[in-house]
């Protein structure tokens, strides 16, 4: 038997922390937090480093030791921390960030030096550590398939990467695949379709605060807008087991509101009602069908009417809801139309959280097209999404917007924990889903990238931009079979553009008469002319060739700052094994100007092109890594 070993211990407003065996405890519990082994990392390091100005390059060096990691996983740590915590961001409780600088750890701390039993001499009173990892992952899955409503709470305890594992409904507890249809507007005049489809929106948000309810996204399920699909149809392409659908019928102030949930099974009506209300008593009916669908499936919404606050009138909610009609249609000039409905809303009601979010997701759609100035567009993005959080801090939209907005700006830390929060709300969102991935792509984790993709694809399955998503990066990790077949299902579901990628595939396989039937299909332009240019190369008609790789090369300066065309002429002289023009080429990708404004197009341009498989060949010559440090785009 062993003797006895000391133990340090640290206290601090609240906390616990057993800095021997790393272990961190709420300072009356017995048992230890859930908390991720770096994040513990991180936080004895701070503790025993108190009131130190710690740099990020020695934070990186002393918690990665040996290792080249980015800058971002150290941002993601420490939100993880601060999160453990319970300290929001910018509150500098515990973790002061210090701009350009790096971190202050800023609580009061004591020092307890304490004897205490090896780990084969178990305490009574004090979990040993081979119990705590023996019995911690239990308990985690017991969180999450028992009490998954807890998630919020869960959310801020992990760091990101265990947080998304924990979010995920396990397939055994997701009971009910639900699909809401958009609701038929029966008013005389036929002009309430902004309204129908509002509430039937409403309605699958709501719906999907259940954790045992799978519910498709509207993209898909407004799919069978108006068709003679039949319910049984409809849940076999969906792989729904059950099938809502419903009526509006408006007249002046007054509505009347008809919705039944079908079993997909049987076609049994289990439960059906009419509801005859006033237009000031629509949120409140809204949330009163969800909770009606949800007992006839004996599942429990969790939580409360996130993001449903009431406007002061109906009128600014009528203008809400056409917005976001015309945000979700996308036909020309709809963009435009949604902003002005948005601010028509919030001169009735300047307090409209709803329609700030909406008005942020207006400029995030403007900023990403290049129709706004680099800067001006994430500035107006960021503060439109704030003030939809200042009003409502639980709006998952909002905070997905400011996350992607801090992102852009280089702000890892507040970008983090605003993706944190908006993966506790809305862990099944497709649209959360997609920008987390997108995130998570960019900053090298592309297997949780394409699983957060696969994830929101299951949701949306109808959807060709989730399938392009998809498609898109397992192509860049190299899975082409996985990737054609997800490429394949958005062509078939109308994305032409995807044929780009398929013919790509079939050029890496040296098919190259497959390739050319499908660059047939593509638009004249530089994606054409690039397909062109290597499939004629891997014919060997090498006029063809060059006649195709000179109409790139000439469209280069005349596409504007939001494309780099340059990267593609690498990938063209990389394919053909002229390393030295594909460089010089590479070079060229690179802005010369910080300044000038740049879309999104380009910034995923620059991480494509490190991705690129037309581009490996490069990869062991020295000015590849030259390139890569040189290449790295800072944001303005």
């Amino acid at each position: 038997m062993t003797g006895p070993e000391s133990h340090v211990i640290y206290e601090f407003e609240g906390f616990r922390l057993d800095a021997s065996r790393r272990l961190l405890f709420a300072r009356s519990g017995a048992e230890p937090l859930a908390v991720a082994p770096k994040v513990v990392d991180a936080l004895v390091y701070f503790v025993e480093h108190r009131g130190e100005l710690l740099s990020k390059d020695r934070l990186l060096a002393d918690l990665w030791p040996g290792r080249v990691v980015e800058e971002n996983s150290l941002a993601h740590t420490v939100s993880g921390l601060r999160q453990v915590l319970g300290e929001a961001y910018g509150e500098n409780r515990f973790v002061a960030t210090v701009p350009g600088r790096g971190y202050r750890f800023v609580a009061e701390v004591t020092r307890h030096d304490q004897t205490a039993s090896r780990p084969d001499e178990p305490r009574s009173d004090t979990p040993d550590a081979t119990t705590a990892r023996r019995t911690r992952p239990r308990r985690m899955a017991a969180v999450v398939l028992a009490a998954l409503a807890l998630a919020i709470a869960i959310a801020t305890l992990l760091t990101y990467r265990w947080h998304a594992e924990s979010q995920r409904v396990p397939a055994a507890a997701a009971v009910h695949t639900i699909a809401v249809l958009p609701f038929v507007d029966l008013s005389e005049d036929q002009d309430q379709q902004f309204f129908s489809d509002g509430l039937a929106e409403s309605l699958l948000n709501r719906l999907s605060q259940a954790p045992a309810l799978r519910v498709i996204a509207r993209t898909s399920s407004f799919t069978f807008r108006g068709g003679n699909a039949d319910i049984a149809t409809i849940a076999r392409t969906l792989k729904a087991t059950h099938v809502v659908e419903g009526s509006v019928q408006r007249s002046g102030d007054r509505i009347r509101i008809t919705a039944q949930l079908i079993d997909a099974s049987t076609s049994a009506h289990l439960w059906s009602e009419t509801f005859d209300r006033h237009l000031d008593d629509i949120l409140s009916l809204q949330d009163e069908i969800a909770t009606s669908i949800a007992g006839a499936l004996r599942v429990t919404l969790a939580g409360g009417k996130q993001g449903q606050a009431t406007p002061k009138s109906a009128e600014a909610y009528e203008r809400f809801l056409e917005g976001r009609f015309f945000f979700n249609r996308r036909g020309p000039g709809d963009i435009q139309r949604a902003g002005n409905r948005y601010r028509q809303a919030l001169e009735i009601d300047p307090d409209y959280a709803r329609a700030w979010a909406g008005l942020a997701g207006v400029y995030s759609i403007e900023w990403a097209d290049g129709e706004i100035h680099w800067d001006v567009g994430l500035q107006k993005l960021r503060e439109a999404a704030l003030k939809a959080l200042a009003l409502d801090p639980d709006l998952a939209e909002a905070h997905m917007r400011a996350a992607s907005s801090y992102f852009f700006a280089g702000d890892n830390d507040a970008a983090t924990f605003h993706y944190y929060k908006a993966m506790a709300l809305a862990p099944n969102d497709p649209l959360v889903l997609g920008a987390t991935g997108s995130i998570a792509a960019s900053e090298g984790r592309l297997d949780e990238a394409i699983e957060l993709f696969q994830r929101a694809a299951a949701i949306d399955p109808l959807s060709a931009v989730s399938r392009e998503n998809l498609g898109h990066y397992l192509y860049y990790a190299g899975r082409f079979d996985e990737a054609e077949t997800e490429l394949s299902r958005a062509r078939e579901l109308g994305l032409d553009a995807a044929s780009a990628g398929i013919s790509l595939i079939h050029i890496l396989r040296q098919d190259f008469g497959g390739a050319l039937a499908l660059i047939s299909e593509l638009s004249p332009g530089a994606d054409r002319d690039q397909r062109l240019a290597l499939a004629y190369h891997g014919l060997g008609r090498r006029a063809d060739a060059d006649a195709a790789l000179a109409r790139l090369i000439a469209g280069v300066g005349a596409t504007g700052p939001w494309r780099l065309p340059e990267v593609q002429v690498a990938e063209v002289y990389a394919y053909r094994g002229d390393t030295d023009e594909a460089f010089k080429w590479l070079r060229k990708s690179i802005p010369e100007s910080r300044a000038e404004p740049r879309s999104l197009d380009v910034w995923m341009d620059l991480w494509e092109a490190t991705r690129s498989p037309l581009l490996v060949s490069l990869h062991d010559d020295p000015r590849w890594q030259a390139w890569l440090a040189d290449s790295r785009f800072e944001l303005p």
